[in-house]
């Protein structure tokens, strides 16, 4: 949804809200004239009315029209209850429309930011790489090795954590516990032993799930919780440099499940910070050990998680026993799912 359009729908409201409020002083100032009229007529009663009018046909007529003050009253109040809601209405859809173009404004902020060092990046890969065919798969060979260490580190960690880890202590397992990490979710690659995983991974196996995420996708928490690590383990921006989850936000939710958001571009949450559900917490991208920009999610056991430093990645690197992300997520459509995954 652009800010343009945006802008437009909120000055459409501001329209709305504006002839609602004049219609509610409208109907006010009706309802008061009423109210006089119709206390002018009670300080009469009947029998007065009666005797001084000449007909009986005069004070019966008379007597409807108080009648009728009272009816009008009764119906111009319901009209102001009517607007007044509708008044509600709209300055709450006004509110939604407002915090939607803010969030609109700083994502279009950061993904100019990021469009920016992507260009940066492309530069410096192709001055290192410039007449450096050879040199550039030797290196990348080189990364494959290094990272099946990291791996096989993590690995060592891992199993050793799985001697502790009670199950009891998760969330029962059904569908919504947490949300989606992205808008309009598509799955790429899922948990375990997927073919993908036999072929690329050291582990034979995937500790997450992967969703399609262009560079630049706003990532939400996929529940609330508080941030415990904001962290890089690249060690630069050229392919041979990039290493395990890249760009990382590591959040700590209160129902004992830890996440993962890997692979990010930019992460705009600090660590301490308290996270809400839904929060844009970064933006995909692909750094770290990567074949394409996506969003990486990975569920731990809160328990078993610690942050290691392995050699020869950058930064503090996330360990624990994994949990399957889909245990926990919403129900996935058929049609929202890579062929490769089903």
């Amino acid at each position: 949804m652009t800010l343009d359009k945006l802008a437009l729908e909120i000055e459409s409201l501001s329209g709305d809200i504006k002839g609602i409020e004049e219609s509610i002083d409208n109907k006010k100032a009706t309802i008061g004239r009423l109210m006089v009229e119709l206390q002018q007529k009670d300080r009469e009663n009947f029998l007065i009315i009666f005797l001084r009018n000449q007909s009986l046909a005069e004070s019966v007529s008379e007597a409807q029209s108080i009648a009728t003050l009272n009816s009008d009253l009764n119906a111009s109040a319901e009209e102001l209850r009517k607007y007044q809601g509708d008044l509600v209405e709209k300055l709450s859809e006004e509110q939604i429309k407002q915090a939607q173009k803010e969030r609109e404004r700083v994502n279009l902020t950061n993904r100019q930011q990021i469009v920016q060092a992507q260009k940066t990046v492309k530069n410096t890969v192709l001055t290192q790489t410039k007449n450096q065919e050879k040199i550039y798969q030797a290196q990348i060979a080189e990364l494959d090795k290094q990272q099946e260490k990291i791996s096989k580190i993590m690995d060592e960690y891992e199993d050793q954590l799985r001697k502790s880890f009670d199950p009891s202590l998760l969330p029962i397992k059904r569908p919504g516990v947490i949300g989606f990490p992205v808008e309009n979710p598509y799955l790429t690659q899922d948990f375990g032993p997927t073919a993908f995983a036999q072929r690329a991974y050291r582990s034979k196996t995937h500790n997450g799930v992967d969703f399609r995420a262009p560079i630049g996708t706003p990532i939400m928490a996929v529940e609330t919780g508080t941030v415990i690590a904001v962290d890089n383990n690249d060690r630069g921006t050229s392919r041979w440099l990039k290493y395990q989850y890249g760009k990382y936000v590591l959040i700590q939710h209160d129902n004992g499940l830890t996440s993962i958001y890997a692979h990010l571009s930019r992460q705009i949450v600090q660590k301490g910070e308290r996270i809400m559900k839904g929060d844009t917490i970064g933006y995909s991208g692909d750094t770290g050990y990567s074949y394409g920009a996506h969003l990486h999610l990975t569920l731990y056991w809160t328990p078993s998680v610690s942050l290691k430093s392995i050699a020869p990645a950058a930064g503090l690197v996330p360990v624990g026993v994994t949990i399957n992300p889909r245990d926990y997520l919403p129900n996935i459509p058929a049609g929202a799912v890579s062929r490769t995954v089903q």
